[in-house]
């Protein structure tokens, strides 16, 4: 079997550009979501996420966007990826664990890398969840 690019150019589909990120802005102009609910459901869940954090300043990020079924899960761990994105909490790794940081404030500009750090929902996790 030829490669992915030499079968690409069979198709005559021009040159390849490789995948690019959006904002919530752009996302809403698609109508993909709605900007004014999502950003009242990030900011309800940077909510819980700061009572959830009072005591030990972190939650297991697992504990946290595990919902009752496999659906909530993932939409819970998307817009936690927008909370870290748009610098209301930090992702901290220690060994295995992985924790969720919030912010007093969200930060303007936030620290690290743009590339995103994908976390796998396995079905382990999901067990876990329950």
């Amino acid at each position: 079997m030829l490669s992915f690019f030499e079968r690409r150019k069979r198709l005559h589909l021009g040159p390849f550009v490789g995948p690019s990120s959006t904002d919530l802005g752009e996302l809403a102009r698609m109508r993909v979501v709605e900007e004014k609910a999502y950003t009242r459901k990030m900011q309800d869940l940077w909510k819980e996420l700061k009572n959830s954090a009072e005591k030990d300043e972190k939650v297991d990020y697992w504990d946290f966007i595990s919902g009752s079924d496999f659906a909530q899960t993932i939409a819970r761990a998307q817009l936690v990826s927008f909370l870290v994105s748009y610098g209301y909490a930090n992702l901290l790794r220690k060994g295995n664990s992985i924790f969720l940081v919030p912010k007093a404030k969200p930060d303007p500009h936030p620290e690290g890398s743009p590339l995103s750090f994908p976390i796998p929902i396995t079905k382990e996790a999901l067990v876990r969840a329950k």
